[in-house]
């Protein structure tokens, strides 16, 4: 994630505005060892961009994880 909101207007759909703001601020819990990372609905869509990218290099396994988990998809 810090790497998508990193490129801010090189890609053709730029992140979320505020993304940026919420990557920063994530928090690991330490009981279970996970990520905490709050978004709004518009951040959920715009992350849905950054495995479909991914994909492009050749493994949409990402994708499809976060499709199948949060029900959002990037389809262009």
């Amino acid at each position: 994630m810090r790497t998508f909101t990193g490129l801010a207007d090189e890609p053709d759909t730029p992140p979320a505005p505020s993304l940026a703001e919420s990557v920063r601020a994530v928090r690991r819990d330490h009981g279970g060892g996970r990520w905490q990372l709050h978004l709004s609905r518009k951040h959920v869509e715009s992350v849905a961009y950054a495995p479909w990218l991914h994909a492009l290099t050749g493994s949409a396994s990402e994708t499809n994880r976060y499709a199948r988990e949060y029900g959002v998809s990037y389809r262009p």
